[in-house]
């Protein structure tokens, strides 16, 4: 056997360690052996309970990690599911709405001006005329003066154009053709009513 203390090998019948002199009797050996083994279970016991607490904890906030990455897609699924949905439908209103304007386009006509001071002093008029036609072309017509026009000044014929028109998400109807641009405005019923030049 060894000797509890100094850990010597000594004689099973000895009562004291030749070595270290320690008292070495069989109920102390038992005694020291019992409680040697008792404070290696009761750290085993412990050592195990942190770990199943820490790989549970760990469990949990994994879980945790999971469900909030989880949550996190499902919620931009569902965002940009609502912003496809409302932007075919505003495109699709969008589109209803430009339809039926174009429909009440043919045989209208839509007059326009605006007056620019020129050189500081000279006040330039520009008229604006625009007749649609149902081929899907306008007429357009044009006449500048120095003043007021007067009543026998009328704009002329400039050409005729293929135009588009384009309507934005805020309700404005832009009429575009060469290198010319006017806005128009429209009734809630689609009736084009007014014309303004530029966008």
């Amino acid at each position: 056997m060894k000797c509890p203390y100094c850990n010597k090998e000594i004689s099973d019948t000895s009562i004291f360690c030749p070595e270290c002199g320690q008292s070495v009797n069989q109920e102390q050996k038992s005694s020291i052996s019992e409680n040697y083994w008792s404070t290696v279970a009761n750290d085993d016991k412990r050592r195990n309970q942190e770990y199943l607490k820490t790989t549970t904890r760990q469990r949990s906030e994994a879980n945790t990690q999971k469900t909030k990455r989880l949550a996190v897609i499902i919620s931009l699924v569902a965002l940009v599911t609502v912003a496809l949905f409302a932007t075919v439908s505003i495109t699709n209103a969008n589109n209803a709405e430009l339809e039926a304007v174009k429909a009440n386009l043919p045989g209208k006509e839509l007059k326009c001006s605006y007056s620019q001071t020129e050189a500081g002093f000279w006040i330039h008029y520009y008229y604006y005329t625009l007749k649609f036609n149902s081929d899907g072309t306008l007429n357009y017509y044009y006449l500048t003066t120095v003043g007021p026009a007067e009543k026998d000044e009328v704009p002329t014929l400039k050409g005729t154009y293929t135009y588009t028109i384009t309507r934005n998400i805020l309700g404005d109807y832009f009429i575009t053709f060469g290198s010319e641009s006017f806005t128009m405005t429209v009734s809630d019923d689609n009736v084009p009513r007014s014309l303004s030049y530029g966008k």
